[in-house]
């Protein structure tokens, strides 16, 4: 019946499976009291790395290594996910399961698989066992199955409808006992202490610390964000099919609906009951997926604003401070034959450079006499 032992109450507060987690770690007989669960949390830690770093490799495709690896090395060291990662908090579980559901929906995505489809039903309804805010992405998943993949609306619909059956019910079962135990579907809960505008506040406060340090966050962010606006709007004006294409990506729009509707739901809920206050232990579910959405979008900018014209044009600029001698010849350059005036141009530049660095240290005579 899990009754707590210090009470005498019948346990209905949180889902059953990150306590039940913690009974079996305390049940191995190599276990010591919480030392299980020092482990457990350790491993749970590294598999949300690996598994952000997944869908990373994913989702910037065609991005430099060096900014794929600066991306999962900030969200390793990111505070949200050290912080739940060192407490006794259901957390690290909740965001290994969410990271599990995203990409084996992609994986079904890509290939179709029925064995896809059942695994991300089941990181579902797990999740939703573990945090009653897990209805967020059963939610999501529906909401995503309605749009990916694109053919028959009605087959959506009915993939739609058997994922948030199967993935809610186990969390409907556990609910429906709480109410014949106690008369409750989810425990006592308190009129909460904050208005909708005090958490609207607290939870952009979080995020924005996130990024910047606290005394930097109330005019840094706001002005970032207002840059970035203009830079999607100029992406947009510049290269509309390509960018907008880019934006449909389906586990970029995943991450994106799951990351606003979970931020909405936990606003709204904690402004009609208390549970806690809106922080970054309560907010760390969104933190990977905010950067991995955020890295996507940094990138598509960057691919479409900044166009290979521009890149010759600083070569060009370059060589003539170099060497103003360069002839300026269209086409192929009898210069350097066969090539065109670009070609010779970095050519220059780079045999100019070796030069130098070859040069470095060495008097005037030496100079001369090489």
């Amino acid at each position: 019946m899990a009754i707590l032992p210090s009470t005498g109450d019948i346990f209905d507060w949180w889902p059953p499976l990150y306590p039940t987690l913690l009974a079996i770690s305390e049940l191995l007989p190599f276990s010591v009291t919480l030392v299980g669960v020092r482990w457990i949390h350790a491993i749970l830690y590294g598999a949300i790395i690996y598994c952000s770093g997944l869908l990373t490799q994913r989702l910037v495709t065609g991005a430099d290594k060096w900014f794929m690896i600066a991306i999962l090395l900030l969200i390793t060291i990111g505070y949200p996910l050290t912080e739940s990662a060192v407490y006794l908090l259901s957390e690290p579980l909740f965001i290994l399961l969410e990271l599990l559901f995203f990409l084996w929906f992609a994986c079904f995505l890509e290939s179709g698989q029925l064995k896809y489809a059942l695994l991300f039903t089941l990181a579902a309804a797990l999740h939703a066992l573990t945090r009653y805010p897990g209805v967020v992405l059963i939610f999501t998943g529906c909401s995503a199955l309605l749009l990916f993949p694109p053919d028959d609306f009605r087959k959506r619909l009915l993939r739609s409808g058997l994922f948030g059956c199967f993935s809610s019910l186990p969390l409907a079962l556990w609910m429906g006992r709480n109410y014949i135990l106690t008369g409750l579907f989810a425990g006592v809960r308190t009129p909460a202490q904050l208005t909708l505008a005090d958490n609207i506040r607290l939870a952009g406060t979080t995020i924005a610390n996130w990024f910047f340090p606290p005394q930097w966050s109330s005019f840094v962010a706001p002005m970032l964000l207002g840059l970035l606006v203009i830079a999607l709007v100029a992406a947009v004006r510049k290269q509309r099919q390509v960018f907008l294409r880019a934006l449909t990506d389906p586990l970029f729009l995943l991450l994106t609906i799951f990351t606003l509707i979970y931020t909405v739901y936990l606003t709204i809920t904690l402004s009609i009951y208390h549970n806690a206050q809106l922080g970054n232990r309560l907010l760390s579910p969104i933190f990977v997926p905010l950067w991995l959405a955020l890295a996507h979008l940094i990138l598509k900018i960057k691919v479409t604003l900044v166009s290979p014209t521009r890149t010759s044009v600083w070569v060009n600029f370059a060589d003539f401070i170099i060497d103003p001698g360069v002839p300026s010849c269209t086409g192929n350059c009898p210069i350097y034959a066969g090539s065109t005036r670009s070609d010779y141009i970095q050519h220059r530049f780079f045999h100019v450079f070796s030069e130098k660095q070859r040069n470095f240290g060495l008097s005037a005579t030496e100079r001369i006499a090489r």
